[in-house]
């Protein structure tokens, strides 16, 4: 999966790209893909750097398995953003806040 936008907010199609397993290469535009892609699952390229976009979609054309092991780990690692572990982690936090407004 590749996106080329040069200004996200929070990208949700880089999660269901994920949720799908597909690898992705971004660029890595402020405030989003640099949050959700990482190296075990994805390739995030410099703002503006097309030659380097370029290069990352044709090793991955280039590379099945390289596909296969970025798609899987982006399978595994999207569960961090269901809606139940982010609410765990809120909830964390709060009781965190609540310990130290006590204390």
């Amino acid at each position: 999966f590749v996106m080329s936008s040069h200004n996200e907010c929070f990208p949700l199609v880089l999660l269901e790209a994920k949720a799908c397993g597909l690898p992705i290469v971004s660029f890595d535009c402020p405030h989003g893909p640099a949050n959700i892609i990482n190296a075990n699952d994805g390739r995030l390229v410099p703002l503006y750097d097309t030659t380097a976009f370029a290069n990352q979609m044709i090793e991955l054309m280039g590379n099945q398995e390289l596909r296969k092991q970025l798609g899987e780990q982006a399978r595994n690692n999207v569960v961090k953003f269901k809606t139940a572990h982010i609410m765990e982690t809120w909830e964390a936090l709060f009781y965190e806040l609540a310990e130290t407004k006590a204390s």
